[in-house]
């Protein structure tokens, strides 16, 4: 079952978030109307090459693997396919990978940095996830130690890459071996989508809910009079959050909170670029101070 929920206010949004617990990751979009897709998906749609995302892909990480070594010194095993795949979306290039969050709180910066209405944050019980990588994709019970379990997870989406087997639709709650600085301070995952004949939302569902239903039509509205003694259901494996946002004072309400935890854009991005990201923020607070030394440059 997948539900939405309005909450009236960012503490109660707060509320709602910190009672999902550890089994969920977020994902923060700026339109709660946006469908879940990764940027291979998109770059398909927008070229006319959607039945061709699977020879694409094998293009981009050939070209992408032979070529890096021009531009970085340090890299993944050559071997290691998801890592390099993690490193190719870190720089901005066309995969299957959607980025998720364990946090609440990173997710809803990405969902606000360039909105002005309301937000959604999405949240997803990697749970169910998991149970149906068991029963269904591994065909075999998870290792029960966290390197085996990770290990498990990864190879799974390795053999996916790799195109051995008849292709499984599903997807793949998992973090690569080989770590960037960004999915560290950003407490970053992925879902892995294991066919591409098919949507990352069609791989979705498949994982979530054992009879196919269509995704977009099995979203139940929470009563917003049930949120102080709201609990998340067993039986839900999708919620989306939908933030207040419409509101300035909402919207400096969260990026007060955000900067007092130091979710902000120079510490999720801790490079130069990190650094000139924030002057798109800093553009919208109510009084910008300018420095003596900045004055001086006048």
């Amino acid at each position: 079952m997948f539900q939405v929920l309005h909450p009236n206010s960012w503490d109660e949004a707060c509320k709602l978030a910190t009672r999902l617990g550890d089994a969920w990751v977020f994902r923060g979009q700026a339109d709660p109307s946006w469908r879940l897709e990764t940027t291979l998906e998109r770059a398909a749609r927008f070229w006319y090459w959607y039945f061709e995302k699977e020879e694409r892909e094998q293009s981009f990480l050939w070209q992408f693997r032979s070529q890096a070594h021009l531009y970085q010194p340090i890299l993944p095993r050559e071997e290691c396919l998801l890592d390099w795949l993690s490193l190719l979306q870190h720089f901005g290039g066309p995969t299957r990978l959607l980025d998720f969050t364990y946090s609440f709180y990173v997710a809803t910066y990405f969902a606000l940095e360039r909105a002005r209405s309301d937000v959604v944050v999405w949240a997803i019980n990697t749970h169910v996830i998991d149970d149906d990588l068991q029963d269904d994709i591994a065909g075999k019970p998870l290792p029960s130690d966290f390197v085996g379990y990770s290990k498990m997870r990864i190879g799974v989406a390795e053999a996916a890459l790799r195109q051995t087997g008849e292709p499984k639709i599903g997807v793949v709650h998992l973090v690569p071996a080989w770590f960037n600085q960004r999915i560290s301070v950003q407490q970053g995952c992925f879902l892995f989508p294991l066919s591409l004949k098919h949507s990352f939302e069609a791989n979705l569902v498949k994982s979530l809910s054992p009879n196919h239903e269509m995704f977009k039509a099995r979203w139940t509205e929470a009563e917003s009079s049930t949120f102080e003694t709201w609990k998340p259901d067993p039986a839900v494996s999708a919620i989306k959050i939908i933030l207040p946002t419409r509101a300035a004072n909402v919207r400096n309400e969260i990026w007060g909170d955000l900067r007092r935890m130091n979710v902000t854009t120079v510490s999720l991005f801790p490079d130069l670029g990190g650094l000139a990201r924030s002057f798109h923020l800093s553009m919208s607070e109510p009084t910008y101070p300018i420095s003596q030394a900045a004055a001086n440059l006048r």
